[in-house]
């Protein structure tokens, strides 16, 4: 009727030693609070001995092992005992283990033998980790996708993964499955699943109403990442909003000043009203609950709007050099931070240090290898355009099939005359998907490379005009268009309003167009402009317009240094214009040696202009032929690279009076038949028979003597061979035009004839 005295006494001693063992458990977990590892290793290992396999899984989870051991010895072994005491979370550790070894054989063993049903999160990314990666077969994959749909019943976090994975372009790729598993998922309390549910609907089904509603209902709940992708979408928006009031094109259709500064400004102020509406609010929500995405956001949007140029308030709220140091107190722990550090120090050059952005382009290979090898052919491609690097990363991007590297290539295959009907078609078909990029180089090819589409490049502009209304560059882009059309003032009215707003490339083509017409002030003042902004290259120029006597300053000392600076770098632009400043002696003291010294400098960039140069200054300081033999040497050097140098040596021996030795040069030319070698053959012979065929020269020498060669017995055809002489500025051609004139004595006649030269192509002048 009762139990035995020796079972009463057993289950007596059993209690005994559980109470005993919470105690020592206890015991073990103030042991490892207080680093005591050892202390907890052997409790904790008493019990996993007596077979309490969570003693097993305390030891393997911990951070014991790398205290007590070298290796992962210790935690599989813990592991392992504790999935033969009955644990079922061991499997999933091993796997994890296992992937983290990258030995994905054992791993997926221990994915066979895991009860899936106790998968957390992170456990179900490494079981599609291995069927994505480990298992080879369709068949494999599939087998396995059902093991784990049969577990997601009473695991929502496998529905939400699933639902997810079933997202992505692929060979399994089920949009309306994945709607499914992430209702389910999103069902069962997980907030993410309904979100990443509401991006589908918006980005992939187009069902703006029902992925907005759900993300709103979501917000509710105050979840900062719905927060988020509101105020991404609604920005993502904003172009659509804007197309609206930019129909049609505003930059295409403009009549004048006032038509396009009204409507661009119209269009701006809706933009930033829109903005500040609808946009900020939810990125400033999302950082107020603790997502600090959400001003990583704001200061993308500040950058975007080139906000802190302006004078008007940051969306961040913070100014430039603030902005800076919050992004470097979180890089460590946001990799977009880094990103937009990079963004900012190869857009606001003033700040000197577009190196940090190629740094930090380097290590994001380790985060994203696609995404950082895009931005570091963007880098070279804009700091070191035609590099070898730069071409290294765009073969890189190729390889990976990028498709923007296509683009690229396909851009630069036809910029090569190389193979032309297959990169077309990639610039064509990425331009019928809307490629800001491919749409840009077709008009591109068109505007300066003469090409034809069917598509002009007004069709073009305007096409991108309405995918993105805000897009400076596309504006800039028609400026240049009207100005290749000869259309300056609708040029100058885009780039007038785009300088004001301080767009550095604007500046710099108001500052050529004042060129053109001379107005040095104004060139100088908007070169001034660019160069404030820490443009290295229009720093550069300013240097050079400075050194070579186009403009005073006070600050000649600076430019000196800079010009220095980079000279003793190897820069070889920096090395020519010391060469000219010292050759010319208007800025710096007239140095002939140095001249030379620098040019010799250039032999290894461009040897023949090198050794032109040098013959240049030889020339100059040759005073009583002192330098005839280094001229001599230096025109042998030049005739070795191009034997058509002979004609100049030839020139230069004529005007020494070395008329028998030029003329046997020029004899042993005659080979060529060039028109300069039988011009020169005619002035130190004065015979006619050099002239024969002058009546098809493009030479202007040359039509210039044969004009006076048949003055006095054809005046009306020698005047429209002097004109057209005259039409390439060959110099001593007014005195024979005017002798002709006073013959025919008949202006009609004469402007007839002056009218039929312009008809010819431009002459070549010596």
């Amino acid at each position: 009727m009762g139990k035995s005295i020796s079972a009463i006494f057993g289950s007596l001693l059993f209690s005994i030693f559980l109470l005993s063992g919470c105690a020592n458990k206890d015991v073990a977990l103030t042991a490892y609070e207080n680093k005591d590892y050892e202390k907890a290793f052997a409790i904790w290992k008493q019990w996993a001995d007596a077979g309490y396999a969570n003693a097993n899984i305390k030891i393997a989870t911990s951070t014991l092992p790398q205290k007590i051991s070298s290796n992962n010895d210790l935690i599989i072994k813990q592991l392992q005992q504790a999935y033969n005491n009955g644990s079922k979370k061991a499997p999933l550790l091993l796997e994890d283990l296992y992937i983290k070894q990258h030995n994905y054989t054992k791993a997926y063993q221990w994915f066979l033998k895991a009860d899936l049903k106790l998968s957390n999160d992170h456990d179900v990314q490494n079981h599609l980790l291995l069927i994505t990666s480990y298992l080879k077969t369709f068949t494999q994959q599939k087998e396995a996708l059902q093991k784990l749909e049969e577990a997601l019943k009473t695991n929502p976090y496998i529905a939400y993964r699933l639902g997810e994975f079933y997202a992505q372009k692929g060979i399994f790729y089920n949009l309306k499955k994945s709607s499914n598993l992430l209702s389910y998922a999103y069902a069962h309390n997980i907030q993410k699943a309904g979100i990443q549910k509401a991006l589908i609907l918006l980005y992939k089904l187009n069902k703006e109403e029902e992925a907005l509603s759900l993300l709103y209902e979501i917000a509710k709940s105050q979840n900062s990442q719905a927060f988020l992708e509101i105020g991404k979408f609604l920005y993502h928006k904003k172009n659509q909003i804007l197309d609206k009031y930019n129909q049609p094109c505003i930059s295409c259709s403009f009549q004048n000043n006032y038509d396009f500064h009204i409507k661009k400004e119209k269009l701006y102020k809706i933009k930033e009203m829109y903005i500040k509406n609808n946009v900020i609010p939810w990125f400033k929500n999302a950082y107020q609950l603790g997502n600090e995405k959400g001003i990583l956001f704001l200061i993308q949007l500040d950058l975007d709007n080139n906000n802190f140029k302006s004078h008007k308030q940051t969306y961040s709220t913070m100014d430039l050099n603030q902005t800076i140091s919050y992004l470097q107190s979180i890089s460590s722990q946001y990799e977009k931070a880094n990103m937009l550090l990079a963004q900012i120090y190869t857009k606001y050059l003033f700040l000197h240090k577009k190196e940090l952005a190629k740094q930090i382009y380097l290590h994001h290979l380790c985060v994203d290898p696609l995404n950082a090898l895009w931005h570091l052919y963007l880098y070279e491609k804009k700091f070191n355009p035609n590099s070898k690097e730069q071409q290294n990363y765009l073969q890189k991007l190729l390889a990976q099939g990028f498709e923007p590297a296509k683009v690229e290539q396909a851009y630069l295959n036809i910029l090569a005359q190389k193979q032309l009907t297959m990169s077309l078609r990639i610039l064509q078909n990425a331009a019928k998907q809307k490629d800001i990029n491919a749409l840009r180089y077709l008009a591109q090819l068109q505007i300066k490379h003469h090409l034809r589409f069917k598509k002009t490049p007004c069709d073009l502009y305007r096409t991108i005009c309405h995918i993105e209304p805000m897009n400076i560059t596309n504006d800039l882009d028609i400026a240049n268009y009207y100005l290749n059309n000869n259309d300056i003032t609708k040029a100058a009215i885009i780039f007038q309003y785009y300088a004001q707003k301080q767009n550095p490339k604007a500046q710099l083509a108001l500052a050529k167009i004042y060129e053109l017409y001379c107005d040095d002030k104004k060139y100088f003042h908007y070169l001034e402009k660019v160069k404030k902004q820490g443009d290295q290259e229009v720093t550069f120029l300013f240097d050079k317009l400075i050194l070579l006597g186009y403009k005073k300053t006070n600050n000649l000392k600076h430019s000196i240094q800079r010009v220095k600076h980079l000279a003793d770098r190897g820069d070889p632009k920096a090395i020519e214009l010391l060469a000219q400043a010292y050759s010319l002696g208007i800025t710096l003291p007239y140095q002939p040696k140095k001249a030379l010294y620098y040019y010799k400098q250039l032999e290894k960039y461009s040897l023949q202009e090198s050794l032109k140069n040098q013959l240049k200054i030889y020339q100059q300081i040759n005073i009583k032929g002192i330098y005839n033999h280094m001229i001599d040497n230096l025109y042998t050097q030049l005739i070795h690279i191009d034997e058509k140098e002979k004609i100049n040596y030839a020139t230069y021996l004529i005007s020494e009076q070395k008329i028998d030795k030029a003329k046997g040069i020029l004899l042993s030319l005659q080979k060529y038949k060039d028109d300069q070698v039988n011009y020169l053959l005619y002035k130190i012979t004065n015979d006619p028979s050099y002239l024969y065929g002058a009546e098809n020269s493009n030479n202007g020498n040359l039509l210039l003597e044969y004009s006076k060669l048949i003055a006095s017995s054809k005046p009306y055809t020698a005047l429209v061979y002097a004109f057209r002489s005259a039409l390439c500025n060959t110099r001593s051609t007014g005195e024979t035009i005017y002798k002709l004139m006073l013959q025919i004595n008949n202006s009609t006649e004469i402007l007839k004839l002056y009218n039929e030269a312009k008809q010819y192509p431009k002459c070549i002048s010596y």
